[in-house]
């Protein structure tokens, strides 16, 4: 009997403990050379700039935030929503979705997205070049000037 409780106690522990590893940050700064094992939430208009970092999780940014991301990974989505202020992407590969909906706009450049992209709702500049593209490419409703160049896109454009 003893043994049984223990080991399902054991068991419990194993299977809840991950959760408890997750250090989910909210990000006004800078995070260089580091490993987040959870979601990096970048605050309302502030700047968050990512450097040769892994973000095991999402990142989201929103109302007036900036998102500086560079030679990083990003092992779940990013999504900038309702309002983000500016994106800049570079050498970065993200493995899920990218997502920029009712922004500004940004540059992004030499960067790998294993799912879909989607320009939703916009109405700044974008720089889109030489970025590859694991699923679809999806554009609508955006009002800016831009440019996508040198993009090889896997699923519909």
């Amino acid at each position: 009997m003893h043994k049984t409780v223990l080991t399902a106690l054991t068991l419990a522990a194993a299977v809840t403990l991950p959760s408890a590893l997750a250090e989910s940050i909210s990000c006004a700064g800078s995070v260089t050379g580091k490993t987040i094992n959870g979601d990096l939430q970048v605050q309302p208009g502030a700047t968050c700039n990512v450097v040769n970092s892994r973000i095991n999780g999402d990142i989201k940014f929103g109302r007036g935030a900036r998102l500086l991301l560079k030679d990083s990974t990003v092992t779940g989505d990013v999504e900038g929503k309702a309002g983000y202020a500016q994106a800049v992407v570079t050498g970065t590969l993200i493995q899920g979705d990218l997502s920029l909906e009712g922004g500004q706009g940004g540059v992004l450049r030499n960067n790998r997205v294993r799912g879909d992209v989607e320009f939703s709702g916009n109405r700044g500049r974008l720089a889109f070049a030489t970025n590859a593209v694991g699923e679809d490419l999806e554009c609508q409703n955006n009002r800016w000037t831009y440019s996508f160049y040198d993009n090889a896109v896997s699923g519909k454009r």
